[in-house]
């Protein structure tokens, strides 16, 4: 298996790896058209390939938005709102894992490529070899699913504290209130579970359910309490309204929540006694 980190990976002449901030500042990176790579210093493996027609505006770019606002600026926005520009589509994930600590390289094809199509392409071929050879792609690419699965990795069997955890949890309901399912990705640990909900698994399945059940249930609530406990372990307690005609007394829940590595990682849901 080659080494994406390697300067003729993918075919390609790649340039040193720099400290992304420094090459933005230093004027470092051409302004060619061409790809260009990420990686988290001291870690194998990449976060991220991308393309542009004028790498050293988009990657200025890029490390602009990521320093104007924190993460949940761009990934979380009321229901049926304009997403806020971000100027990069990574700029969201590179702030993520810079709060995490990480330290952000990126390196550069010394190839021009001018034409577009044939950016994409390249761009395209490299993805694709990268997920044959690691049976995974870079956390930031698709969305950015694999970032919730790197930050773990970061704070590998962490305890979050009383207050982030309670954070976290009163986000996950405030996530089906409003709509802004793309949270899920930031929240929830990759092996979710709902053990009242076994089918949906995972911040993917999660975030399809929520644009779901809003869509069949416009009028329907969460409204949380209480969260009680500390450390990995926490109880939700509160109630379900589900519109017009409905039993409140019939829906008092208590939710125990597990989480690992500062995010959600099971949930048992209990009916409160009348």
């Amino acid at each position: 298996m080659s080494d994406p980190q390697a300067d003729d990976w993918g075919g390609l002449s790649w340039s040193g790896w720099r400290a992304f901030g420094q090459a933005v500042t230093e004027d470092w990176i051409p302004s060619t058209g061409g790809v260009y790579r990420f990686r988290s210093r001291g870690e194998p493996g990449l976060l991220y390939v991308g393309e542009g027609a004028g790498r050293r505006r988009r990657l200025r770019t890029l490390e602009l938005h990521s320093k104007a606002h924190p993460a949940r600026y761009y990934l979380e926005w009321p229901a049926e709102t304009k997403r806020p520009h971000r100027g990069h589509y990574a700029a969201p994930f590179l702030r993520l894992c810079r709060d995490a600590g990480c330290v952000v390289d990126v390196s550069w094809a010394n190839g021009v490529h001018a034409d577009r199509a044939d950016r994409r392409a390249v761009e395209a071929r490299l993805i694709r070899q990268y997920h044959d050879e690691t049976h995974g792609d870079p956390p930031w690419q698709r969305g950015g699913r694999g970032m919730p699965a790197y930050l773990a990795r970061h704070n590998p069997g962490g305890s979050a504290g009383t207050s982030a955890a309670h954070e976290v949890v009163a986000r996950y309901f405030e996530m089906w209130n409003t709509g802004q399912s793309p949270i899920a990705q930031v929240i929830l640990h990759p092996g979710w579970i709902d053990h009242a909900h076994p089918e949906v698994t995972g911040p993917d399945g999660v975030r399809e359910s929520v644009d779901t059940v809003r869509a069949a249930q416009p009028d329907l609530r969460f409204r949380i309490t209480a969260i009680l406990g500390d450390g990995d372990l926490v109880a939700a307690v509160g109630d379900v309204e589900r519109g017009p005609g409905a039993d409140p007394a019939a829906s008092q829940m208590i939710w125990l929540i597990w989480l690992q590595g500062g995010r959600m990682a099971e949930m048992w849901t209990y009916r409160a006694s009348p």
